[in-house]
């Protein structure tokens, strides 16, 4: 490994957050924001610069 590269875990990167999703008919739940990484997100690719869904960035908790 190059000693450019530092060994960091998962929470070093950001804020790891598990728990129950909202549902697809909370329409004010997903839109552009957070990226909301799926089992469907982690193919073949090393890194994952992409997400299928976003939720939206606001500080308000989500309820239906």
């Amino acid at each position: 490994m190059s000693s450019e590269w530092s060994n960091l875990t998962l929470g070093d990167l950001g804020q790891i957050k598990t728990g129950k999703t909202p549902p697809g008919s909370l329409e004010n739940a997903y839109g552009d924001g957070i990226p909301f990484i799926t089992p469907k997100d982690m193919d073949s690719r090393k890194f994952i610069r992409t997400a299928e869904r976003h939720f939206v960035r606001r500080s308000a908790k989500l309820v239906s």
